[in-house]
Formats: C-alpha cells, sequence, structure tokens
C-alpha cells in the first residue's frame, strides 16, 4: 500500500515537471516571435519614398495615447477597455471647438426701422456681412425683403440673436451647433505628420545623385506640399468658423402682422380681403404711374401705328379706285357697240 502511494507521488512529480518545462517553450517562442515581429520595421526604401499605401500615422508599432504622446504598453489595463474608451471619448470632446449656426425669420410692418436695427447691430458686434440682398417682392405693393449671411464673433452669438430677432416679430428662430474638435484634432496631426516626412525628403534630396531616384523623390515631395497645403486650408477654415459664427437673417415687409396660430375664419376672411384690396389699389396705383411715366412714349408709338394704319387704308382704297377705273374703262367700249348695232338694224 505504502509502496502505491510512493509510486503515485513520483508519478505526479514527473508530469509537473513536464507542464512547466512545456509552458516554459511556449513562452519562449511566443516571446522570441513579439520580438521579431516588434524589432522588424518597415524599410523605406534607399531613399525613404513612400508608396501611396501607407498609413498616415508611421507609427512603427507604438502605442499614442489621445494627446498624441507616446505611452508605454506596461500603462494598458486589457481589462479596462470599455472604461479607456469612454474616457477617450469624453476627452476629445471639446467645447471651444463648437461651429455655431443660426436662422431667423422675421417680419415687420416699419421696415425701415427694422432694416437700421440690424445693420447698426452688425457695427456695435463687430460683426460682418458674408452676402447681402435687398429686393422688392413685387411691382404692385412694393413690399421689400432683406436676407443676409452675418458673421458674428461666437462670444457674442447668443447676445446678437437676440437682438436681432427683437428688431421685428420674429416668426422662426432655429440654432445648432456643430463640434469640431475631433477634425481639427485629426488635421493637426495629419499636418504634422506630413510636414515631419517633408523635412525627411528634402535631407535626403541633398544626398541622392541618381536622377531617376531623385525625379521619383521630387514628384513624391510635391504630391506632398500638396496634401501639406490642403491641410493648412482645411485647419484655418476650422479656425475661422469656431472664431466667428454663422447668423442667417431674412427679413420681410407686411403691412399686416398676421397671428396664424390664434386666428379664427373670420380674422383670416378679413386680413385676407384687407390684404387683397391693398393688393389691387397698389396695383392701380403702379399702374397709373407707369402710364404717367411711359406717356411721352406711348404718344409717339401711337402717332407710329396711326400713321401707319392711315398709309395702309390710303393704299387700300387707291387700289380699290384703279380696278373700279378700270372697270368703268371696260365697260364704256360695249355700251358703243351695242349701240352702233342697233342704228344698224
Amino acid at each position: 500500500m505504502k509502496k502505491n502511494v510512493l509510486l503515485a507521488l513520483i508519478l505526479t512529480l514527473i508530469l509537473s515537471f513536464t507542464g512547466c518545462g512545456r509552458s516554459d517553450e511556449a513562452f519562449k517562442t511566443n516571446a522570441g516571435d513579439y520580438d521579431s515581429k516588434s524589432s522588424g520595421a518597415t524599410a523605406d526604401g534607399d531613399y525613404g519614398v513612400y508608396s501611396e499605401g501607407d498609413s498616415v500615422s508611421e507609427s512603427n508599432g507604438d502605442v499614442y495615447d489621445e494627446e498624441g504622446n507616446e505611452a508605454s504598453n506596461s500603462d494598458i489595463d486589457p481589462d479596462s477597455t470599455v472604461t479607456g474608451k469612454a474616457a477617450a471619448t469624453a476627452s476629445t470632446i471639446n467645447k471651444d471647438m463648437l461651429v455655431y449656426r443660426g436662422n431667423l425669420t422675421l417680419e415687420s410692418t416699419d421696415f425701415d426701422k427694422s432694416y437700421d436695427t440690424i445693420k447698426k447691430m452688425i457695427k456695435e458686434y463687430d460683426a460682418f456681412v458674408e452676402s447681402e440682398n435687398l429686393s422688392t417682392l413685387n411691382s404692385y405693393n412694393n413690399l421689400r425683403t432683406y436676407t443676409a449671411s452675418i458673421r458674428v464673433a461666437s462670444a457674442k452669438y447668443e447676445d446678437f440673436m437676440t437682438g436681432a430677432g427683437n428688431a421685428a416679430t420674429l416668426k422662426s428662430k432655429n440654432s445648432n451647433a456643430e463640434n469640431v474638435s475631433q477634425e481639427y484634432s485629426d488635421t493637426a496631426k495629419a499636418l504634422e505628420i506630413y510636414e515631419a516626412k517633408e523635412a525627411r525628403y528634402i535631407k535626403q534630396i541633398e544626398t541622392i545623385k541618381d536622377e531617376k531616384a531623385l525625379i521619383a523623390l521630387e514628384e513624391s515631395l510635391t504630391e506632398l506640399q500638396i496634401k501639406i497645403a490642403q491641410l493648412k486650408t482645411r485647419k484655418s477654415q476650422i479656425e475661422t468658423d469656431v472664431a466667428y459664427s454663422y447668423v442667417n437673417i431674412n427679413l420681410t415687409e407686411v403691412k399686416v402682422i398676421e397671428e396664424g396660430h390664434d386666428s379664427t375664419f373670420a380674422e383670416r376672411l378679413k386680413a385676407t380681403l384687407k390684404e387683397s384690396g391693398s393688393d389691387f389699389l397698389g396695383f392701380l396705383e403702379s399702374l397709373l404711374f407707369f402710364l404717367i411715366r411711359a406717356l411721352p412714349e406711348l404718344i409717339v408709338v401711337f402717332l407710329i401705328v396711326f400713321g401707319i394704319v392711315k398709309f395702309i387704308i390710303f393704299l387700300i382704297n387707291r387700289k380699290k379706285n384703279k380696278k373700279e377705273k378700270k372697270a368703268k374703262k371696260t365697260d364704256a367700249p360695249s355700251k358703243t357697240d351695242n349701240k352702233s348695232d342697233d342704228t344698224k338694224e
């Protein structure tokens, strides 16, 4: 019995030593594979010419945090992946990188006053107008409309929207904010990488003696510089959009401010009849002024048309008279012939 127990203990020890040996070999094998993979840096070619499939990041296996700084692998906890992603998402939300866009629809019975108020606000808030249009809706009632696309400093955006909304009767107002922090961060990082790549290309050009390799590198450098210029333009555009918000204003002149949601059928009918009568009077007024302005031209046109008609009538009468005279001449000989026949008989 004791012998059996002793044999069982010996077999257990042998098996445990064998398992430890296999795990050590597996660990060495995996470590060797990791070393071979991590030490195998991607070759850029003899002169650092990159193909179109190259990655933009060029991190060569290094791990970077959200700010772009190099982080050690030992700081990464594989069990906290979800928590790490949530923290990264929260850190990328930058409230200072927001682009505000607002729209105001206004109506006014005193168009000049409302228009002057908006113009004064643009000066007071150091805003500037990207585009604007002042026009007349139609020639019957001479009602005007003013549309403008205004850029105002983002710090004064809310105050400007409130003040402009009080310049006339506010019919609609909407505002939204676009977070461009992630796009701005990606653009800045890509620009940094491309500029570093450009510096390497320029250094390599000084050492290259082979003409074909030099031409290939210069072409790659040109394409790279175009990308850098595009990234700089986009980065500058984002900075401008963040600094100056968009405000679109549509101001319309009306004779009566209609409260559509509170009005009854009778009120709407009354307002429609009033507006129709006003439009008809405006049409008659416009027609009268048009006739007064165009009276000299109309007189000249009337005289010309009258002269043409009289001339046409004259030609028709003249032609008619000729036909009648010709008919009389043909009838005269026939009558004389008949008389001579009668005398003979």
